[in-house]
């Protein structure tokens, strides 16, 4: 059963300097985001920048806390795992899944990323398991 859903797109142009600037990168991504951004040639960072924050805007919309519940841009992390994308979450953003099981799906071409989270309800996940 769907619990809630959350989409994102942005411009891709909106990233051409951003993925250059090592405070946004900073305040933006994690590590492992950072290491994947910074591993495309240059003409793709900005893309892969502008994915990254898509799918952390939707992953928002889908666990409802915007930017009002201390939930920050680092408390969500989007990795490449095989075909598809995996959302790993910390403790700030762990607490509002309620048991949810998420799921995440990217789109991009070279003008437009897009993002759409859901939050899967499931019975037999204890509450605050964020396994995809």
């Amino acid at each position: 059963m769907i619990r809630s859903i959350g989409i994102d797109v942005t411009r891709v142009e909106r990233f051409k300097e951003s993925a250059a600037d090592e405070v946004f990168l900073d305040r933006l991504l994690t590590d492992v985001e950072r290491r994947c951004v910074l591993a495309a040639p240059e003409p793709q960072r900005q893309r892969r920048c502008a994915e990254v924050f898509a799918a952390k805007e939707a992953v928002m919309k889908a666990l409802g806390t915007g930017w009002n519940h201390g939930v920050g841009w680092k408390d969500i992390e989007i990795a490449r795992a095989g075909s598809g994308f995996d959302v790993k979450l910390n403790d700030a953003a762990l607490a509002f899944t309620k048991g949810a099981r998420l799921h995440l799906s990217l789109s991009s071409t070279k003008d437009v990323a897009a993002a759409l989270a859901i939050a899967e309800k499931t019975d037999e996940l204890p509450d605050n398991n964020p396994s995809l």
